[in-house]
């Protein structure tokens, strides 16, 4: 894995950090609360100093969240709260009891030593479409770079921001690739994205685990 790669991404979500602090300071923000995906849980504390920091009173949602359509403004309101940071999704829901600030954040993983530890698992596949969560957007190009050194055939998709993203809710649109492709890689952290492909393909639904580095 690249080192500038790596730097680049770190500015990446800096900038996004910065961007949403200025979003939550132009509508006057004090006290918020901070929803964040499963993914975070490790950063979340190091995040919440950093808000800290820049003068706003933190609540951290220690519900799960289920995507950028699982807004707890009701909750946000009985705790008092000003405003909303959702992160790691992006603004899917329009109407919402008080203002939610969306922070894109992405994740960085080696995945190309897991798909060469685990590529015999694609052997039987030459047509592979890839698809993901935003806060794994970014190993789209360097999975598709590295499949087709390897002589397979990748397809991706665009119905959201990025190529092959997908939502927890709706994942419906890897349909539009369905025929080209012999079967879906779904590049996650858990289960719950390739779970939710398999209800809408009849394709066979690879998961590449980042967390356990493994295809299955």
């Amino acid at each position: 894995m690249s080192s500038n790669y790596f730097l680049a991404l770190l500015d990446w979500n800096g900038v996004c950090m910065k961007e949403a602090v200025e979003k939550l300071k132009k509508i006057n923000a004090r006290r918020i609360l901070v929803q964040f995906p499963e993914g975070l849980k490790l950063k979340i504390q190091e995040i919440a100093r950093e808000l800290e920091e820049n003068g706003f009173e933190v609540l951290l949602c220690l519900e799960p969240c289920f995507g950028a359509c699982d807004i707890r403004d009701e909750e946000a309101l009985r705790l008092g709260c000003d405003a909303i940071l959702h992160i790691g999704h992006e603004r899917f829901v329009e109407k919402t009891k008080l203002p939610v600030v969306y922070w894109e954040y992405f994740i960085d993983a080696d995945i190309c030593s897991i798909l060469e530890k685990e590529f015999e698992k694609l052997k039987d596949f030459r047509r592979i479409g890839l698809i993901t969560s935003i806060q794994f957007v970014k190993l789209i190009p360097r999975a598709k770079e590295f499949l087709e050194a390897k002589g397979k055939e990748v397809f991706t998709f665009k119905s959201l921001q990025y190529p092959g993203q997908v939502l927890g809710c709706n994942v419906e649109a890897a349909k539009t690739i369905e025929e080209k492709v012999d079967c879906f890689l779904c590049i996650s952290a858990g289960e719950f994205y390739a779970a939710g492909l398999v209800l809408f393909t009849e394709k066979p639904v690879l998961n590449l685990d980042l967390e356990r580095k493994e295809i299955r």
